[in-house]
Parts: C-alpha cells; sequence; structure tokens
C-alpha cells in the first residue's frame, strides 16, 4: 500500500483545516519505517498491559524463521484479543494458533497472520502458541495472558454521562457514557430526569439518542453497574435545544461521535466498515501514552486505517471528503481548549502534556462510538 496514500487519507485532512501540510513529514521523521505488510495486517500498538509473559522454543530450521507474538487488545472478561504474528519472519510462511491453557475459547481465523478470540467471563489466565513454518523449517512461540478482571482494577465504580450539549429542533442527539470508569464488562442505564418528553433509542454498550422536537432542556442520568450488581451513583448531563434545522453559521456544530455516525453513514456501504475503523480509533487510544507527539499518533492511525478502507482511488476521495476531513477537523477544535492549536505545523511535533493526552484518547474513544452507532443510523 503506497504511503502517499496514507498521507492524503488522514494527514492530509489537516490541510484542509489549516497549514498542516507538514505533518506527514513529521510523522515520517519520526517513526521508523514500516515493513511492507498485506492489507489485513495493520501495524498492532504494543501492549501495556502488565503480566503477559511468552517462551519460544525452536523446531530444527532455518535459523531465519522466527516466530514473534503480539497481543493486541485488553484482555478483560467478554472483549476481543488480537494475536498478531505479523512480526515473524521467514518470508512466505503459514500460520498456526493453537490453545495450550486456561478456559477454552473460539480462536477466529487460526491459520492466518492474526487470529482473535474473546476473552471468557471465568477465566484467570490463557496460554496459545504460534507456529509458523515454511517448505524449509518451523519455529514455535508461546503466550501467557493474565486476563484482568475490571472490577478489581482498583478504579472506582462511576458513570459518566459526558459533557453538557447545545443541539437543535430535529437533529439527532447523542448521550455516550464511554467515560464511565471502570472501562470493561459495565450494564449501562439512561432515564430521562428532566425536560419536554423524548422516547431514547438505546443501543448496546454506553451510547443513546434521540431527536427533540420542541425547544427546551433536556436532562438525562446515566447509571451503570458491575456484573456483581454493583450500582453507582447517577450522572446527569443537560441538553439545550432551540430553534429550527436551517443552514446557517450559528448551528451548534456536532457532537465528534454524532460527526462520525452520520458521516459514515453518507458513504454507501461504509457502515460495513464500522467495527474495524472504530477498533482502529479505540486501539490507538488505549495506547495513547505511547506516542510522545500528535505526529506520531495519528501517523499510527493512518498506518491501522489503511488496512481497512477501501483500495479504489475514487472510494477512497468519497471517504476523505465526507468522514476523514470532517473528522480531522473536529480534532484540531476539540484540542483548543487543551492548549494546542495543531493548525500550525510545530504543534504537531511538540511533545504532548498528559492532559493534551487524555483529551485526545478522548475524542478517539467518541469517534470510535460514533462510527459503531452508525449501523443503527437509517
Amino acid at each position: 500500500m503506497s504511503r502517499t496514500w496514507i498521507t492524503r487519507l488522514w494527514l492530509g485532512c489537516l490541510v484542509t483545516v489549516g497549514s498542516l501540510s507538514n505533518l506527514g513529514g513529521l510523522a515520517r521523521a519520526q517513526t521508523k519505517p514500516a515493513v511492507e505488510r498485506s492489507p489485513d495486517q495493520p501495524t498492532p500498538i504494543a501492549s501495556t498491559r502488565p503480566d503477559r509473559s511468552s517462551t519460544s522454543t525452536t523446531i530444527p530450521g532455518p535459523s531465519l524463521i522466527q516466530a514473534v507474538i503480539k497481543v493486541d487488545g485488553t484482555p478483560s472478561p467478554g472483549l476481543q484479543v488480537t494475536l498478531d504474528a505479523s512480526a515473524s519472519t521467514g518470508g512466505r510462511v503459514w500460520y498456526r494458533w493453537l490453545q495450550t491453557q486456561g478456559t477454552p475459547v473460539e480462536i477466529e481465523d487460526s491459520s492466518r497472520v492474526q487470529a482473535h478470540f474473546t476473552v471468557p467471563a471465568e477465566a484467570s489466565s490463557l496460554g496459545f502458541v504460534l507456529v509458523v513454518g515454511n517448505a524449509t523449517g518451523v519455529d514455535a512461540k508461546s503466550v501467557t495472558i493474565e486476563v484482568e478482571d475490571p472490577e478489581s482494577t482498583g478504579k472506582v465504580l462511576r458513570a459518566d454521562a459526558g459533557d453538557d450539549q447545545a443541539a437543535r429542533v430535529g437533529r439527532r442527539v447523542t448521550l455516550n457514557g464511554v467515560r464511565s470508569e471502570p472501562r470493561g464488562k459495565l450494564r449501562y442505564r439512561w432515564v430521562q430526569s428532566g425536560g419536554p418528553k423524548v422516547v431514547l433509542k438505546v443501543n448496546d454498550g454506553p451510547t443513546a439518542w434521540f431527536v427533540p422536537m420542541v425547544s427546551g432542556t433536556y436532562e438525562f442520568a446515566l447509571i451503570v453497574a458491575t456484573s456483581t450488581g454493583e450500582i453507582s451513583q447517577p450522572s446527569t448531563v443537560a441538553i439545550s435545544v432551540g430553534g429550527t434545522v436551517r443552514a446557517s453559521s450559528d448551528a451548534a456544530p456536532m457532537a465528534i461521535d454524532e460527526l462520525a455516525r452520520v458521516s459514515l453513514a453518507s458513504i454507501e456501504g461504509g457502515q460495513k466498515y464500522a467495527d474495524d475503523l472504530s477498533k482502529t480509533f479505540d486501539t490507538v487510544a488505549d495506547g495513547i501514552d505511547r506516542f510522545k507527539t500528535f505526529a506520531e499518533a495519528i501517523a499510527e492511525t493512518t498506518r491501522r486505517l489503511d488496512a481497512v478502507v477501501p483500495r479504489d482511488k475514487e472510494r477512497r476521495a468519497v471517504w476523505i471528503e465526507r468522514l476523514f476531513t470532517p473528522l480531522m477537523a473536529r480534532v484540531v477544535t476539540g484540542m483548543k481548549p487543551e492548549g494546542i492549536d495543531l493548525t500550525q505545523p510545530e504543534a504537531q511535533a511538540k511533545p504532548l502534556t498528559p492532559d493534551q493526552k487524555t483529551r485526545l484518547a478522548e475524542q478517539f474513544r467518541y469517534t470510535a462510538a460514533g462510527l459503531r452507532a452508525s449501523k443503527t443510523l437509517r
């Protein structure tokens, strides 16, 4: 896949919102050249999770053959984890993933470079072995994954209904509890607590939406609960709705998750890519502490998006115009309250502060939630 397209896809979007044409060069200068991979092998973010150990056993064969495992994802009950062998060497090799320890799981794509499985609710640790080989030899490597209990991570159970919003009559409003803690296997319940009565459309997970038909202040409360029955205190959010839908410069801007939802739904066939796109943004957000600068974070995002978006040049042009350009503009706007103006080239290469990293990760998680929710938009 040409790196030229990567720059045009995401980094190129920055040119439309300011003088960001140098970002592609900055990202390339700050990241090591990537090994060429096929479209189904996006560059993974190395896990920052503890307690993952691995051992290697080599079966006689050429030394050039080497099995390498990377684990991508959060190993908590109910979440998906990816086993990635794309860093393995040996030329044209075959792959085989086998489970060796723990509660049995169903391994998806067990003979491909990336395998996926969902962590069982009762699992404590899971072991796997990767075997790679070609006509002249094989190599094997094992990995043990310690399952994290989201209810014993030390984080306090907390509902977060998101920031207050401004909207207009007839425009869809999204409620998002993605910032609730601890992240993992939570149950969510939205309840209207004030304002003109509406019917909430609730999706699986932290999001819900409605379309206001009259002006007023709409109030909602979010409660989250764990699988053991512990219930959080409610968190509230207010939506101020005024006016009627019209094309004017004073219309309240869409939240980034709503923008992602509507933009993806506007692309013919785009919704079938929702899960892979949202996983890209969630994964980069989860690994945000690994990136020193905004340029590094965006470079990793573009590498992953490159493996998801259709290859056809004309179709990609539509994706850039309808999805990535408006999303990039909204990210730039969303980062300004943290004191970083990404329309300035030097800001893209400047080290991010902890608060700026938190804000960027939040922007990406809201984007991921909106992309997933686009599958329900008709």
